[in-house]
């Protein structure tokens, strides 16, 4: 039977509920660390492709993403994967990264050409970035690895 733990919130009381076999099956069934961060990368890596974009705008499109991935992640952890792969010189920043509303960070590997940077509409942009990819030979966002044969 489950624990329960009475307390007092905002002027209404509400019950806790604590259950040590649902935290252990959580903690069991979880993916290791290395795997969710790589696809947290792939994640944040398609999210940057096209011009520079502010570092808060550019986790709020990772949220969303993440959460169509089903990986839980809070913009922290967001933020902190951001600053490894600045790191890594696998995105570029302009700025200060750690100012969310005022750093701005873009995908390395994703330079933007310049008929795509003329476009207003965002998704017109993305959409023509990664057809000049594509033909580039690059797949945009995808991590498969895989390689094409001469």
């Amino acid at each position: 039977m489950p624990l329960r733990r009475q307390t007092q919130l905002d002027g209404r009381n509400r019950h806790i509920h604590h259950d040590p076999a649902a935290i252990e099956t959580t903690i069991v069934t979880s993916e290791p660390a290395a795997e969710t961060e790589a696809r947290l990368d792939a994640v944040i890596l398609t999210c940057a492709i096209g011009d520079w974009v502010k570092v808060a705008v550019l986790i709020a499109r990772i949220t969303d993403a993440a959460r169509a991935e089903a990986l839980e992640v809070s913009p922290q952890g967001i933020a902190a994967r951001i600053y490894a792969l600045v790191d890594a010189h696998r995105l570029q920043v302009k700025g200060n990264v750690r100012r969310w509303r005022a750093g701005e960070v873009r995908n390395a590997a994703a330079a933007v050409p310049a008929e795509c940077a003329k476009l207003a509409d965002m998704k017109a942009k993305d959409d023509c970035v990664k057809k000049a990819q594509a033909a580039a030979g690059r797949a945009a966002g995808t991590t498969t690895g895989s390689t094409t044969k001469n």
